[in-house]
């Protein structure tokens, strides 16, 4: 069952939906960065207020919109999380340049290169192992770039 894409009322960022095998509970969560929210998601259809973060090296600006022909499931392990990402994608000017290109290790050089907490060398190859994963279901799904023409406005 596809969750509803909810942005965040208090900070206006996106969530991610999660939902947990071991209970059926569905909710939302706030994307990883570097420091701690303060504050628990308060899930709200997404509306113009939405500020963007890139999904795919979680640095702000969203600038380019892709959709995937296929849902992205991640598999949080065993926990018993599923995170459903979605087939809306938000990416920064950079990061599409790779898309767009298909290139999964540029992608991933980026999203390590600008990841929002300091990590040391074991910690960068543990970061780039886990995205690897994550990217790679991303271009599995097909992504294609939303047209972002708004005519003669």
């Amino acid at each position: 069952m596809l969750m509803p894409e909810r942005m965040c009322c208090v900070c206006f960022t996106s969530l991610n939906p999660r939902l947990d095998l071991n209970t059926g509970a569905m909710s939302y969560i706030h994307p990883h960065r570097s420091e701690p929210w303060d504050h628990q998601p308060d899930p709200v259809p997404i509306d113009e207020r939405l500020i963007p973060i890139c999904d795919l090296c979680a640095q702000p600006g969203g600038a380019v919109t892709f959709h995937t022909r296929r849902t992205v499931v991640i598999d949080e392990g065993p926990g018993g999380d599923l995170r459903d990402m979605g087939d809306y994608w938000s990416a920064c000017t950079r990061c599409a340049v790779h898309i767009r290109k298909r290139s999964l290790h540029l992608l991933l050089n980026r999203a390590v290169l600008v990841w929002p907490e300091p990590l040391n060398r074991p910690g960068r190859e543990n970061l780039r192992r886990n995205l690897k994963a994550f990217h790679f279901k991303f271009f599995a799904a097909d992504p294609q770039e939303l047209s972002t023409d708004k005519g003669n406005d």
